[in-house]
């Protein structure tokens, strides 16, 4: 399965925002900290580094009381312009031994040239195991409400900061 999200935030809420006066957007502070993550079904430990090469770990309550889903950093992008407002920060995922889907995922956030932001989320996936390969309709399903909230985490951080 193919998932792609790709929202337009509103832009006035980083048209302004600097980090320790540094060039880098308030973006780049909420990839760096899964805030992306930040659901009350779904997290990853808020000290994971977005590094490449990292392991780590979404933690996802479902049926079960929590089930664990190893992944590791495949790459991390970062692009800031220095005339510009333009900056982007993005970094992609693959599953390991032990998740329940094969395949890889990409999240990234960009303020453009004209001041609006954007948040994406891109996933390649199919079962990995018998019980993913049987609830595979459930998992499409959980995916799709996964990429709605992780839009909707991103927004209340961006409006509370």
């Amino acid at each position: 399965m193919i998932l792609s999200t790709k929202e337009l935030l509103p832009s006035l809420l980083l048209a302004s925002k600097k980090i320790k006066g540094s060039q880098k957007m308030v973006s780049y502070s909420i990839m760096r900290v899964f805030w992306h993550f930040g659901l009350n079904w779904a997290f990853v430990d808020p000290k994971t580094p977005i590094q490449n090469g990292v392991k780590f770990c979404v933690c996802v309550k479902e049926f079960l009381p929590w089930v664990t889903l190893p992944l590791q950093i495949v790459y991390v992008n970062e692009s800031i312009r220095k005339k510009k407002t333009a900056a982007s920060f993005g970094f992609g995922s693959g599953t390991l031994q032990g998740h329940l889907l094969a395949g890889e995922e990409r999240f990234s956030i960009e303020l453009d040239d004209n001041n609006q932001v954007w948040y994406e989320i891109v996933s390649f996936s199919k079962p990995a195991d018998f019980l993913s390969f049987i609830g595979y309709p459930y998992v499409q399903l959980r995916q799709k409400y996964f990429a709605h909230q992780s839009v909707n985490a991103v927004k209340k951080h961006l409006t509370a900061s």
